[in-house]
């Protein structure tokens, strides 16, 4: 009584229905449930694998075990380019070798000259200051310049190898070691320690003293002849340089007033009463 003859459905397994489940026909016999769905029974979703955020570097592919076989290249010289670069290398140097021996002599003379007219200069000035009543300063060739106190050669040397500029009390252009007030302002060294058959420098001059009075002028009364012209050569002596119209020897000509210059020029070293020695 009261029963209106339907019955609650039950699965094919025998377990009860969940309560409030109702199912729907659907074309071809299907059910199509339109109640609550068993939370149990309910299949979990599948997850994708990550994918890789924007902006981000994939990650970098593993390496083989191992590369392939390369190819070696050799890096060594070939008979051939050995021979080519040392016979342009004998070329470069057969070429160079006589410009720079060429260099070096000029440079030789060029020290030489420049010497000696610092020390005409040193000279001119230290008379000048000094002021000298009786005496006066002078220079002088010397055979030992470089020594604790050196000397002057005798009046009758006319070679400037080594020279000093000392201070002359009794002017005679010859310093004297016993006095004490007679001291060395300035040496020369030697410039023919190093000579040879077939290099060699040397010089001469018209005289063995250059001596100056308080006015700076060239004084000639000590006793010797003055050196008013001197003359440095080499091997080469009084010819031209290479590419230039010059001469590779220097003259050291002094004017009475005591003015010093170097000169290079051929034909005015040829007009002087001295020449280049052999």
């Amino acid at each position: 009584m009261g029963d209106t003859g339907h019955t609650a459905p039950t699965s094919s397994t025998g377990d009860a229905a969940v309560p409030g489940a109702r199912e729907a026909t659907l074309a071809g016999g299907q059910l199509k449930s339109t109640g609550k769905r068993d939370v149990i029974h309910i299949p979990r979703p599948v997850i994708a694998a990550a994918v890789p955020l924007i902006g981000s570097h994939p990650a970098a592919a593993p390496k083989a075990d191992h590369a392939g076989p390369m190819k070696h290249r050799s890096r060594g010289f070939t008979l051939f380019e050995l021979m080519v670069v040392l016979a342009l290398a004998a070329v470069i140097l057969g070429l160079g070798a006589p410009q720079f021996r060429e260099l070096t002599r000029n440079n030789r003379m060029v020290t030489v000259a420049n010497d000696f007219l610092g020390g005409i200069q040193t000279a001119r000035t230290e008379a000048i200051k000094r002021q000298m009543a009786i005496g006066s300063v002078a220079m002088c060739p010397s055979a030992n310049p470089d020594a604790t106190s050196p000397t002057c050669l005798a009046a009758t040397t006319r070679q400037f190898n080594g020279w000093i500029v000392f201070v002359d009390t009794n002017n005679n252009c010859d310093r004297d070691t016993a006095d004490i007030t007679e001291i060395v302002l300035r040496a020369g060294p030697r410039i023919d320690t190093d000579n040879t058959v077939n290099s060699h420098r040397k010089s001469i001059a018209t005289g063995a003293c250059i001596s100056f009075a308080p006015t700076g002028f060239i004084r000639t009364d000590t006793g010797r002849t003055s050196a008013t012209r001197t003359l440095f050569c080499d091997e080469r002596g009084n010819t031209k340089q290479n590419g230039i119209d010059l001469s590779v020897a220097r003259g050291v000509d002094i004017t009475a007033t005591g003015r010093a210059r170097i000169t290079r020029d051929v034909t005015e070293i040829a007009g002087w009463t001295i020449a280049c020695p052999p």
